[in-house]
């Protein structure tokens, strides 16, 4: 069925929306074939961390796709990917008065990029942006099309605030394409993110890789790591590099059920001569390359109370982060460190964390959950930019330590927008290179 979009709507209306978060509604009749649209916000107290919802209104279309969260549908939620639709009324089951718990009203259902077939077979592509402290992403509730835009802190917030970039064109390739050179191009994004094209592969992807949690999961220790670097290299198959993954961390479970949280850096009871035995194994006719899994956060759950590294007591806080998997599922509260929302505190954490995986003998480093660090931070003054602080400095981090990294996981855009810097391959040092994995074909 064949859709005629105007969306000039009485949802806010609604007694769970704050009527001093409505913006106006955007036209894109009104607008040109391509560019940046930004609004200019004066003192805005974030409402359960929202600033603005702006009603979108689209010309005629006949099918679309938007990327969004799929695992319980949650703004950091760590696996995005395409929802396709033939009209927006595909989406009227989702409702704010869904959610059980106020502090997570705007949490849900956020999209990252949404492309249309218009009815007059041109397309249209929008693609919400993340600056250094403020996000956009697109809702469909009761099947109408909104932009929020977000911090999902508590801080107010004055300034040029970054919307989307869109772009009408004769294919949805170059249409994307436009979208993305807008927002390299912008302000708000271009000393945070590279398109991934313009990043050059360390020397260690051309090969073949194995990594011990396909085999093992979380059930790694010292002898059946070793056992399965020797069977490698007695193999006919050319794998060249290993990643040991999780399972080795020296974690706390506090209360028994929560999250485990990370005492220190280093490795538990089941590697106990270190990572020497392991890392000793490396020749260059066959595994050239060891690397390493970490956490954004250093555990799940973050850090313990009861860490042992005393050198970031000084850059970590406690903090009570609230998690909700779904609008009607019940909230859960867990306790733990995290790092302090200021630069030098993102700096040292992931000083200490690349300086253990160097120590260790490692190669390369893959690092997961990022979208749950962002979580983390929901409720304190600017996620958004904790978000862009962390990321920001485990990428000079490693880039300063020669040291490639590896972005785990499809991730949200809080994190897309915060992959630019290559990392330098220490054994060739003439090859510049970073990698991002995971990420959506129509993103960096």
């Amino acid at each position: 069925m064949r859709n005629k979009i105007y969306f000039i709507t009485a949802l806010l209306s609604l007694g769970v929306i704050s009527m001093e978060l409505r913006g106006e509604t955007i036209k894109f009749s009104n607008l040109d074939t391509s560019g940046v649209l930004s609004r200019e916000l004066n003192d805005i107290t974030p409402a359960e961390g929202c600033l603005k919802l702006y009603d979108l209104e689209f010309p005629a279309f006949s099918k679309g796709v938007i990327n969004r969260a799929r695992i319980c549908s949650w703004t950091s939620g760590y696996l995005t990917g395409p929802s396709t639709f033939s009209s927006f009324d595909q989406f009227r089951s989702l409702d704010y008065n869904d959610v059980q718990d106020n502090r997570f009203l705007y949490a849900f259902d956020n999209g990252y990029y949404l492309l249309l077939k218009l009815d007059n077979g041109r397309y249209l592509a929008v693609l919400p942006l993340v600056s250094d402290d403020v996000m956009a992403s697109i809702t469909i509730y009761e099947g109408t099309p909104r932009l929020k835009l977000c911090t999902f802190g508590t801080d107010t917030f004055s300034g040029d605030a970054s919307l989307f970039t869109w772009a009408f064109a004769a294919d949805p390739y170059s249409a994307t394409q436009k979208c993305w050179e807008h927002a390299l191009a912008s302000d708000f994004c271009k000393d945070n993110v590279q398109l991934r094209s313009e990043k050059e592969y360390p020397e260690l992807y051309e090969y073949l890789g194995w990594c011990t949690w396909e085999a093992f999961g979380e059930n790694i220790n010292e002898a059946n790591v070793i056992r399965s670097i020797n069977e490698i290299k007695q193999s006919p198959v050319p794998v060249r590099w290993v990643i040991v993954d999780d399972g080795y961390l020296n974690n706390k479970y506090p209360g028994g059920k929560e999250k485990p949280q990370i005492r220190s850096f280093g490795a538990n009871n089941k590697f106990p001569n270190g990572w020497n035995p392991i890392t000793s194994l490396k020749d260059d006719a066959s595994v050239k390359w060891i690397g390493i899994w970490r956490n954004m956060s250093g555990g799940m759950g973050g850090v313990s109370p009861d860490h042992t590294m005393t050198n970031l007591t000084d850059h970590l806080m406690q903090k009570t982060a609230c998690k909700c998997s779904g609008p009607q599922r019940e909230v859960q509260e867990e306790v733990s460190m995290i790092v302090k929302p200021d630069t030098a505190s993102s700096a040292a954490f992931y000083e200490a964390m690349i300086g253990n995986t160097l120590d260790g003998g490692f190669d390369f480093v893959k690092v997961d959950f990022q979208t749950y660090n962002f979580w983390m931070y929901a409720g304190t003054g600017n996620a958004v930019n904790s978000a862009h602080q962390n990321n920001q400095a485990l990428e000079t981090v490693c880039k300063t330590h020669g040291i490639p990294l590896l972005n785990c996981i499809s991730q949200c855009n809080v994190n897309v927008f915060n992959s630019k810097r290559p990392s330098r391959h220490p054994c060739k040092a003439s090859r510049v290179a970073f990698h991002t994995a995971g990420v959506k074909c129509f993103a960096v």
